[in-house]
């Protein structure tokens, strides 16, 4: 996963202390800041689409939905929560069937179930503190079928350094726990290869109905 680094508006809610804006970002603070640095972000995420064949571009919010959407315009389709089931199903249906190169969505809408595997491009126009949605938004191209590298590109504002941070410790705590998965199945395994030797100390009389004449 490659990290893209946008200055924002570092100026606007600084403290009187401050020549620039902290950059300690909470889950409280964190939408709020996002708008501050929405346009350099949807500026980076069409630069970063205009190569290549098919795109998934995922977002935090409505406004950062809608700007991304209007800046792509009819290269895209855009999936929103308000939409309706039919609009949801055209809109999927067109990308899934190569009718158009990008989509824009948020991962709590699109980021479960879909196979994307004619795409190898991802695009987080916006990230949060959810490694789960992350990790599930990548596997829509990142899954059985997929034939070509998935390239992942992140968009992370000034501001964001300590979600970037938070987001890579707990990818790099999945990537433990699954290679101490993987080292416990293969003893596992290999326990169950030895086979001790088969040695009976126990003489039995079978009944006489199973006696053979």
């Amino acid at each position: 996963m490659d990290a893209h680094f946008v200055m924002g508006d570092i100026i606007t809610g600084k403290a009187e202390d401050e020549l620039f804006r902290s950059g300690v970002v909470n889950a409280t603070s964190m939408h709020k800041d996002k708008r501050a640095s929405m346009i350099d972000r949807v500026d980076k995420a069409v630069a970063l689409c205009e190569g290549g064949d098919y795109h998934i571009v995922w977002c935090e919010s409505n406004a950062e939905s809608e700007a991304l959407a209007k800046a792509f315009g009819k290269r895209c389709v855009e999936i929103k929560g308000a939409d309706t089931l039919e609009e949801k199903e055209a809109r999927l249906e067109a990308f899934s069937k190569g009718e158009v190169p990008i989509i824009v969505s948020k991962p709590k809408i699109c980021g479960f179930g879909l196979n994307w595997q004619h795409c190898n491009h991802v695009v987080f126009a916006s990230i949060s503190y959810s490694y789960e949605s992350l990790y599930q938004a990548i596997r829509r191209s990142w899954r059985f079928g997929q034939k070509r590298a998935v390239q992942v590109d992140a968009i992370i504002a000034g501001t964001e350094v300590n979600i970037w941070k938070a987001v890579q410790d707990k990818m790099s705590a999945h990537e433990q726990m699954k290679a101490a998965m993987r080292g416990a199945s293969l003893d596992f395994s290999k326990a169950r290869k030895i086979k001790p030797a088969y040695l009976p100390s126990h003489s039995t009389t079978l009944p006489t109905w199973l006696t053979f004449q």
